[in-house]
């Protein structure tokens, strides 16, 4: 899912009911931080939540802030320098002369007056915030059974007198097939749709 645009957020607590009614006593607050952390983990592990930032390149200015505000910066994905007077359309690649600290990118070297009007094209993979309380409305309508599902398998290796070796392992099975689907809907869903026509053969009488 690509965050560039406004997105709705969902709480966190929309994924409980299934959690709690799986473990009977469960605390709410014990389930919401195990909801939370699946979904961190599902984040990491499949590049879900990605965003697109356009940067405008200003001359001598060397740091830029990376909006990515609810949630936190992960990894960045790439970083492609645009040139072209089109928005998005360069591929000179700019990864190796900026880093990385907090949310903010840095230049190696202060941009020129010629490069004013250019803009930096940011790709980032994100996560929700451990601290924080939402995840976004795709996640949530797409994989909130791979959440519920990871969130049980921990909670059940929980040393609790709900702890069932077993079922959790059952549940990180489950995890493990939607995470491979994530993984596979990651790669193929940016590629245009193509439909081939098989040929009809007629036979000759």
């Amino acid at each position: 899912m690509d965050l560039s645009l406004p997105h709705k957020l969902v709480s966190i607590e929309e994924v409980l009911p299934k959690i709690l009614a799986s473990i009977e006593g469960l605390d709410q607050n014990l389930a919401a931080e195990y909801a939370m952390s699946a979904a961190i983990e599902f984040a990491k592990a499949t590049h879900c939540m990605r965003k697109t930032i356009c940067i405008d390149v200003l001359p001598c200015i060397t740091s830029y802030s990376l909006d990515v505000e609810p949630f936190r910066l992960f990894e960045v994905m790439t970083v492609v320098h645009d040139t072209s007077g089109d928005l998005c359309l360069s591929n000179k690649d700019l990864a190796p002369s900026v880093y990385i600290e907090g949310n903010t990118l840095y230049l190696n070297e202060e941009p020129s007056e010629q490069m004013r009007g250019s803009k930096l094209i940011v790709e980032v993979a994100l996560v929700p915030k451990r601290s924080g309380s939402h995840i976004s409305e795709d996640m949530y309508e797409d994989w909130e059974p791979a959440i519920v599902a990871l969130a049980l398998s921990n909670l059940y290796l929980v040393n609790a007198e709900w702890g069932d070796k077993g079922l959790a392992d059952r549940y990180m099975q489950s995890f493990s097939t939607y995470l491979e689907r994530a993984r596979f809907h990651n790669t193929s869903k940016h590629k245009p749709f193509s439909m081939r026509l098989m040929p009809k053969w007629s036979t000759l009488k």
